[in-house]
Parts: C-alpha cells; structure tokens; sequence
C-alpha cells in the first residue's frame, strides 16, 4: 500500500510523521518492509533517515534523476536497514512541473511517480510519500501513485483553515478520473501538551471534512528540533496511531511479539467529546460507526 502524507501548509509535521511511522513499522513490532519517497526539495527527511541509520553508501541518485535522467529505480534506492530502503529528494524537484512538462506528453504527466513505483511496489509492504506544498504536478503525481493520504496539520486557526480547504481539494481529486486514493484522516500535531476547548470545538465543527484521527501527537521541543529519530526516546503518541491505523488498514504486528495497550486520558477524553457531538450515547457504539464510514479496503 502505498501513503502520502500531505498538506498545502509547511510545518504541520508531514516529514516527522513520515519518518517516523516508518522507523516504528520496520522495528520488531511490525517488521514491515518499506520504501519511503522523499518528494520534497527540502530533502527533510531523506536527512533525518540517513542521520539515524547512519548512511555511508552512495547517496548520488535521487527520484529526481529517476524521474527525468533515466536513472533506474533500483540504481536510486538506498538500503539503510534489510527493511527500511530511502529514494532521497533534492532541490531539483522544484523544477518539477517544468521538468515534466517539457519531458512527457500531458497524458502521462500525472502519473510518472506511478510508472516508477509500479515497478517496485510488491517488494514492500507499504511506500511512504513526504509531499511538498506544491500544488502542482508534483502533488498529482504524489496523490495518483497513492492509496491513501493522512492529511497533517496543527489545530490553530491558520493551519486549520489551510487544512480545510486541503480536505475538500483531495474529496474533489477522488471523484476525478485517474485517482483511487482514500483519505485516511487527519493527524493533528500539537506544540505542547495542552489542548485548548476551543481548538477541540474546532476540530469537531469540521470533522466531517477532516476525518480527525483520535490519536494526536503533543510535540516536545526534543523532536522539533531532531536532526535524527536516536534523538528522541519517546515515540508513544506514533504508536497510538499506529494501532488506531491497525483497525482500518489491518497492520498485522509481528506474532513474537506480546503487547499492552489501553487508551490515555487524554485520548478517551477526546473520543468521548466526538461521540456527544456527533449524537452517540456509547463510544464503542460511535467507533463502530466511524469506522465502518472510513470503509477503507484492503490492499
């Protein structure tokens, strides 16, 4: 299956989520096999990866040079763990709606990242896609090569009003020809541990639109400021995600493996406030409910 994660606003967590879901899903736990995209110019998370694994292979083929040098994708591909393999970005991906218009005729404009992914998509169990802001080709390319799309975002007004305008984009881009991707829902990052009532009714007024996650993540300064994820020892809220994502998009976790899970405060505070919004008596009842609306298939 292949995901992208996405928003036409910076610095709502896109490449953070990114690498690290990818970091979770090839440890133990999961032991999934993954390709990630970095699709960006700013290479974000191509530098947060090969930091953390310590890359010091060859590093000078990106999706660019596969996209329009004739590069092969294998040739592109860097191997950072047995499960975890990197197709770095560059700066030359803001040339890309040039690049692509100038190189391919306009029927297959939309669907180079598509073509490439193809080619190598059943070696892994899911490919990941940092997403720029563009909302050119590049973003067409990332969403008609996707399955999916988790839409980031942070719960202030700014980032909220960017985020909902975003959601409505990708609902139009469904009913249109050459797209089959499902929006999965929204991830919300905040900046501290204190979620306001107000943001919370925010939230809720547009859940409709943004499908929010129950799940939230509460950004520390130790990974704003990561250069790479041995930075940071606390990767908990991820997980909760992770296991939210298991029940839509059947992650089968590694049978060695015992684990424990129950729901914060914090999270079942939240959950309880949907299901009162939105007319429920029982959360379970609610869940069952919002869960079956994602009607998300397996791929």
């Amino acid at each position: 299956m292949i995901i992208s994660f996405g928003n036409i606003k910076g610095g709502v967590g896109k490449t953070t989520t990114t690498a690290v879901l990818a970091h979770l899903l090839t440890n133990s736990t999961y032991d999934k096999k993954i390709l990630c995209i970095d699709f960006s110019p700013q290479g974000d998370l191509s530098s947060i990866l090969l930091n953390t694994y310590e890359y010091t292979g060859d590093e000078s083929h990106t999706i660019s040079d596969v996209l329009f040098n004739d590069i092969e994708v294998d040739d592109a591909i860097q191997v950072l763990t047995d499960n975890l393999h990197l197709i770095p970005g560059d700066w030359e991906l803001v040339n890309f709606n040039k690049n692509a218009i100038t190189s391919y005729n306009k029927d297959y404009q939309k669907s180079l990242l598509k073509s490439v992914l193809n080619s190598v998509e059943s070696v892994y169990d899911f490919i990941l896609i940092d997403t720029s802001t563009d909302m050119g080709l590049i973003l067409d390319n990332a969403l008609t090569a996707s399955d999916g799309v988790i839409i980031n975002s942070k719960p202030s007004y700014l980032e909220l009003v960017s985020t909902i305008k975003y959601a409505k984009f990708l609902n139009e881009k469904t009913l249109s020809a050459g797209y089959h991707f499902k929006i999965l829902g929204t991830l919300f990052t905040h900046d501290n541990n204190k979620s306001s009532e107000v943001v919370n009714e925010n939230i809720l007024q547009h859940a409709n639109d943004l499908l929010p996650f129950s799940s939230s993540i509460y950004e520390d300064s130790e990974i704003r400021g990561m250069k790479s994820l041995n930075e940071v020892n606390n990767f908990e809220d991820y997980e909760r995600l992770l296991i939210e994502l298991n029940s839509n998009l059947n992650i089968n976790k590694n049978p060695n493996k015992e684990y424990t899970f129950s729901l914060s405060p914090r999270t079942y505070k939240m959950l309880e406030k949907m299901t009162k919004h939105n007319g429920y008596e029982d959360i379970s009842e609610f869940l069952d409910i919002w869960i079956q609306a994602f009607n998300i298939e397996k791929f």
